[in-house]
């Protein structure tokens, strides 16, 4: 019986799914919500999707966001999935990350406001925003990074409009 229930098991894990989307290669993280991809044999610029992670010059906090989304994906395989909107206004892609590793898969759109490093920017109706919602609530509930006592004064939106 035993050995049933581990082929089971092994069987299962086999057939799991993988991430939604499309294979994509990292180039490099540039901020904490956009990254530089390899898509199709084609390097663009990709900016994470309902999320808006402290500017750079935000310090500490956005060389925080920066180091936190290189960690998350350092050595995963890596699927980017579309939205209804596929660019922004400035020409960059517009996308879910999906990273693959041991387990399944993590969508680094959340994982980064879960870890309080981001905050949710949606300003329309998008395909995992109650996840987004979700993981910000239990960042703000646990004081994480941007949510921490000594977490930035503006959101990146406020800083950015006074620059």
């Amino acid at each position: 019986m035993p050995r049933r229930l581990i082929l089971l098991a092994l069987i299962l894990c086999a057939c799991a799914a993988p991430a939604p989307g499309i294979p994509v290669t990292l180039e490099r993280v540039q901020d904490g919500d956009t990254v530089r991809i390899r898509l199709q044999g084609r390097s663009e610029r990709l900016r994470l999707i309902g999320i808006d992670a402290p500017e750079l010059a935000q310090r500490p906090w956005g060389n925080a966001a920066r180091s936190a989304l290189e960690r998350t994906l350092q050595g995963r395989r890596l699927r980017l999935e579309f939205d209804r909107d596929r660019q922004d206004r400035y020409g960059r892609l517009l996308g879910w990350l999906w990273a693959e590793g041991s387990g399944r898969p993590t969508l680094v759109n959340a994982e980064l406001v879960r870890a309080g490093q981001a905050y949710v920017y949606a300003r329309s109706p998008l395909r995992h925003r109650a996840e987004l919602e979700a993981a910000e609530r239990e960042a703000r509930t646990a004081r994480r990074g941007v949510w921490g006592p000594d977490g930035p004064r503006e959101r990146p939106s406020e800083y950015r409009r006074r620059r």
